[in-house]
């Protein structure tokens, strides 16, 4: 599927913007405090000597003129912090399919990013359509990093958040699932109750917006953390930030309360969180006998993950 007009509009803009990694480096190599450029500087220097920028600038640039049209898009990577870092965008249209928007590969227009796995794309050259093995979009957890220049980043909950944690759950299964106890529907005071009553009650925000939430519960300082009212925003599920979540977490335990190990509970048919938290690291190591949404009995499986200091 050959990504929508609203996405193209923008991809469009940058035809002529060919990625360079020159222009980052003059700019380093004359200031006495290097940093990233802004948008508006990217701009002024396209006016004055008509250079661009590498993969970071050109996911700033891109990400703001999705937003100027009101369409949601954040950054993913690969490699971060390393000297193989690359980054791209996932454009979001208005029917919520996601298209992977790479600056550093222009002659590939944005690929359509399947939900069952896999992506596909056109190339600009040839019109062959072209395959993505779903490796590097679904299967490995994509890396980002939480400070402004990406725009992904964590926080502290504040009061306002829990009207929109409320509305993360898409039904009565998945509200037990975030929260076994609470009364459904979900109402924001009783989440903040819950939050008040916990340990590190957490939000991953993509420019500004909610993306996930997540707290600890039965914190022994040295010992271990419980990891609860895991959830993520539909807005943002299947696109790495369910992993930057869980790692953002992690190194919460360790740094903020000196665990040495994080536990949690999770459902036997909440099969696919079940193999995500697998995937990451967790592995059973008792069960108990709990009760469904609907009072059927489940098993809870209790699950660990060794830590370190900077996990």
């Amino acid at each position: 599927m050959r990504a929508t007009g609203e996405i193209l509009k923008v991809w469009r803009l940058f035809d002529h913007h060919p990625m360079e990694t020159l222009t980052k480096a003059w700019c380093f190599s004359c200031s006495p405090e290097p940093r990233q450029r802004s948008v508006a500087q990217m701009k002024e220097h396209r006016l004055q000597y008509g250079t661009s920028g590498n993969c970071f600038d050109l996911a700033l640039w891109l990400i703001e003129e999705y937003k100027r049209e009101g369409i949601t898009a954040y950054a993913i990577g690969h490699d971060l912090c390393t000297p193989k870092a690359h980054v791209a965008v996932v454009a979001i249209n208005e029917r919520g399919e996601r298209f992977f928007c790479d600056l550093g590969d222009q002659w590939i227009e944005p690929i359509w990013i399947d939900p069952r796995g896999g992506a596909k794309g056109v190339d600009r050259r040839t019109g062959d359509l072209i395959m993505m093995h779903d490796s590097k979009l679904r299967n490995e957890p994509k890396q980002a990093v939480n400070c402004q220049m990406l725009m992904l980043q964590y926080r502290n909950t504040i009061p306002a958040d829990f009207a929109a944690i409320a509305a993360f759950p898409q039904s009565r299964e998945e509200f037990f699932f975030m929260f076994p106890k609470g009364e459904y529907p979900p109402r924001p005071e009783q989440l903040e109750k819950v939050a008040t009553e916990r340990w590190s009650p957490t939000v991953i925000t993509i420019g500004g917006e909610l993306a996930a939430y997540a707290n600890f519960y039965d914190v022994r300082a040295g010992h271990d953390c419980w990891l609860g009212n895991v959830i993520v925003n539909p807005k943002f599920r299947r696109s790495g930030i369910g992993s930057f979540l869980l790692e953002t977490m992690k190194r919460r335990a360790a740094d903020e309360h000196n665990a040495m190990e994080l536990k949690l509970v999770c459902h036997n048919t909440n099969t696919r969180a079940l193999l995500f938290y697998y995937k990451h690291g967790f592995r059973p190591f008792d069960m108990k006998v709990a009760e469904d949404c609907h009072h059927n009995a489940i098993a809870g499986i209790q699950m660990s993950l060794p830590l370190t200091t900077g996990s």
